[in-house]
């Protein structure tokens, strides 16, 4: 199945979607507050944006978003439960790994540590149904080859 550079694009802005969601309206207010306690400063946010420029974060995070949506790729996206279990094991393999062991040694909350685990096991798993989706927009059903098949066969 042939997964285009506009659909890992695609997935890619997804992740800051999610992102800007997430530590949004979601749990925002809960994660400003651990942070603010950790930086022992109510104004971090700000000075890091004022300093690294705000279009410039937003541009990397982008860059990284699609990153992990090109690694997704060369999983299994031929249909939704194998994207989804790709999305799973690149979180169980990698993410919670990388992230707990980043948080242990800067000594991050507790509470941080699980929000980033927790958004970006939704991220990989909503990037891997995403690029399953995308890419198989031209093929009738979606993500022809789907477990359906199976269960009829």
């Amino acid at each position: 199945m042939a997964i285009s550079f506009s659909d890992i694009i695609g997935a890619g802005l997804a992740s800051n979607v999610i992102g800007a969601i997430w530590y949004g309206p979601l749990f925002g207010e809960i994660f400003i507050g651990a942070m603010n306690k950790e930086k022992k400063s109510t104004t971090w946010a700000e000075e890091s944006m004022e300093r690294k420029g705000f279009v410039k974060l937003l541009l990397m995070e982008l860059f990284l978003g699609t990153l992990q949506a090109w690694a997704l790729s060369h999983g299994d996206m031929s249909n939704y439960s194998s994207a989804i279990s790709t999305g799973l094991w690149m979180t169980i393999c990698f993410q919670i790994p990388a992230t707990i062991s980043s948080s242990t040694w800067e000594d991050r909350p507790v509470i941080v540590t699980v929000m980033n685990v927790a958004k970006n096991a939704l991220v990989l798993v909503l990037q891997a149904a995403l690029l399953c989706y995308l890419s198989s927009m031209d093929k009738a059903p979606c993500c022809a080859g789907t477990d359906t098949e199976v269960l009829e066969g």
